[in-house]
């Protein structure tokens, strides 16, 4: 008998590991492989894991709604997300006066001797760390997208934030 609709899926042990590694990751194609499923082809995982997704959806939904997660909670825990941000850290050799650092960035240490010379130039036979905040938008795609995931959002308001975050991940590797 096929698993119809109306029906609740038939939860096999395969099914479970599938279901736990999805509510791990919110990937249908990567619980494929945590869960154990063997594939000869990478994209056999994409099917299993599609698949899973659609018998399971019911599942998935239920567990959403039994732990209080609707549409509009993951929308502000996506939102909030959004302003993710990441310290960044540097050690370069000999003294930095604050001043001459840009904006946003900080001294955190300086190791060994500083001296300051007649013309208030600074000098020194350590390093400096220096410290600063930055968009972290490798982990707000991540957190756009594993929310979109899990409700179906994908609307157009979202697509349009992802979108503008990979051209700004893009922008960046470009720079560096």
């Amino acid at each position: 008998m096929k698993e119809g609709q109306n029906q609740k899926p038939k939860l096999t042990l395969k099914r479970r590991a599938w279901l736990k590694a999805y509510f791990r990751t919110f990937n249908a194609t990567e619980a494929a492989r945590l869960a154990g499923y063997r594939c000869k082809k990478p994209e056999g995982f994409e099917s299993i894991g599609s698949q899973n997704y659609r018998k399971l959806l019911p599942l998935i939904q239920q567990w959403i709604s039994e732990v209080g997660l609707t549409p509009e909670k993951i929308k502000l825990r996506i939102l909030k997300g959004m302003d993710a941000k990441e310290t960044q850290r540097i050690k370069v050799k000999g003294a930095v006066k604050k001043e001459d650092l840009p904006e946003g960035r900080r001294v955190i240490t300086t190791t060994g001797v500083v001296t300051q010379g007649k013309d208030g130039e600074v000098f020194g036979d350590g390093d400096t760390v220096i410290e600063w905040e930055e968009e972290a938008l490798g982990i707000q795609q991540r957190y756009v997208d594993m929310g979109c995931k899990v409700l179906s959002l994908y609307e157009s308001e979202l697509i349009g934030r992802i979108e503008k975050l990979e051209k700004a991940i893009l922008d960046r590797k470009g720079g560096l």
